[in-house]
């Protein structure tokens, strides 16, 4: 007999929402206009999961925003349908629904991630400001979250202290009178054809002060004209060239995938890299040679998951899953250029439950380092039938737990929060979930979980 769960979520509100509904036109070439629950694409689900754009596409579709914000993708042939698509043919999610990250990169030409983990924790609102036109003023596109994790929009420009926005969910244009600053908490940073807007006045200077980067050292160029790059190594796209004799500010140090040394510098009022080798260094107002500065080291270098035995292919029996064990035919280890061994980092994803039907199954493999430095990998296994006795398919599975995520969060009037529940077991019988508030007049929850 099915049985239909019933969710009640307790939500602590300070107002009541009165945000009007926002529109958008799908067909229209404006991607500012676009909307995370357009008819055109809000149906499709992220990936195998239960969630659709409608419900919980605000990140999908920012990104969308992005890589057309940069240039990357023309809005006449390219929108946030394309992208989900593209992402769902590409193993682009989780099975509950979360994005790889680095996935977006093969949806556009010149679009690629550059770290997915940029903290703003316990910075300031004008740090957090100068951050992010840090990144757009060295020619690089900008998501944020906001709501601590709960909504994501893309930078749209910084002009001073205010900061515009492409927001999937809301018609408003200005981030922090939108929302809250404490819950801006995190950046995703990705490298498009152009950079992801335009920086004017004084950014982050909210009142009448700034806070300078810290400058460990100077330096003047050996060599009759170097190159400023967004990254450490001759592959990162060029920022402007400085002559010899010319004055930079040295605020760490970092080593190519080739392991050359380059500084990370400030010059010009812009942040990038250069070849440590065309730097003379005065540390302390002392001359030094390269070799003797204590310069602490910046981790720009992604980590790498190596499998034990590549040869090795798995093939099961329906009716098993998939052996995923680092010690296992698919066993891995993940190392780091500063972290060491992060194995124990490791997320394993996709198909890893018991799988009754025969076919070819995709299992995803995801890390990121403690400078958030981001890699995966992928394995895939071929499910036979052995001749066993299967499941059989009527019995009913029991609901044995869900994670409700947020359980406890207080919004300020015309705001909105996404609720998701991930149901144990996954293969359970009856997934169905329905939503209802315990006061309607103080906070009303649609059907699929938005409050």
């Amino acid at each position: 007999m099915k049985k239909k769960l019933l969710a009640m979520l307790m939500i602590m509100l300070m107002c009541i929402p009165l945000s009007g509904t926002v529109t958008a036109n799908a067909a229209s070439s404006d991607y500012r206009s676009w909307a995370q629950w357009d008819s055109e694409w809000g149906s499709i689900h992220l990936g195998k999961s239960q969630y659709t754009m409608k419900s919980s596409g605000c990140l999908v579709t920012a990104i969308a925003m992005l890589i057309c914000h940069t240039g990357s993708a023309d809005a006449s042939s390219f929108n946030p349908g394309t992208l989900v698509t593209y992402l769902n043919n590409n193993g682009g999610f989780t099975s509950d629904g979360s994005l790889y990250w680095g996935k977006v990169g093969g949806a556009a030409d010149n679009f690629t991630l550059y770290n997915s983990r940029v903290s703003l924790a316990n910075m300031t609102k004008a740090q957090k400001i100068a951050k992010m036109a840090e990144y757009v003023n060295n020619g690089y596109g900008v998501i944020v979250s906001v709501r601590n994790g709960g909504h994501w929009v893309a930078v749209d420009r910084i002009e001073g202290s205010t900061v515009y926005m492409l927001d999937p969910g809301d018609r408003n244009t200005d981030l922090f009178a939108t929302y809250s600053e404490s819950g801006v908490d995190r950046l995703a940073i990705y490298k498009g054809k152009n950079a992801g807007g335009t920086v004017s006045g004084d950014p982050g200077n909210t009142d009448n002060t700034t806070t300078p980067d810290k400058v460990i050292g100077t330096g003047t160029v050996n060599c009759s004209s170097l190159y400023v790059r967004s990254g450490a190594g001759t592959n990162n796209s060029i920022i402007t060239a400085i002559s010899k004799n010319t004055s930079v500010d040295i605020l760490g140090e970092a080593n190519d995938s080739k392991g050359r040394k380059w500084y990370q510098v400030k010059v010009g009022g812009r942040t990038g890299y250069v070849c440590a080798d065309y730097i003379t260094v005065k540390n302390s107002g002392s001359n030094n040679n390269n070799n003797n500065t204590n310069i602490p080291t910046i981790d720009t270098t992604s980590p790498i998951i190596t499998f034990n035995d590549n040869s090795l292919y798995q093939t099961i029996c329906a009716g098993n899953s998939v052996n995923t064990s680092t010690t296992g035919p698919y066993g891995f280890v993940a190392r780091d250029n500063i972290d060491g061994i992060i194995t124990s980092k490791v997320n394993i994803s996709g198909d890893t439950d018991v799988i009754n039907t025969p076919g070819v199954y995709t299992i995803y493999y995801s890390v990121s380092d403690n400078a958030g430095n981001y890699a995966e990998a992928t394995k895939q296994f071929t499910v036979k039938n052995c001749g066993n006795t299967l499941p059989d398919t009527n019995t009913t599975i029991q609901i044995s737990s869900l994670r409700i995520t947020p359980n406890n969060r207080t919004i300020n009037i015309s705001q909105t929060v996404q609720i998701k529940v991930t149901i144990y077991p996954g293969n359970a019988t009856n997934k169905t979930i329905s939503y209802s508030s315990s006061n309607p007049s103080v906070a009303t929850i649609s059907s699929n979980g938005v409050v």
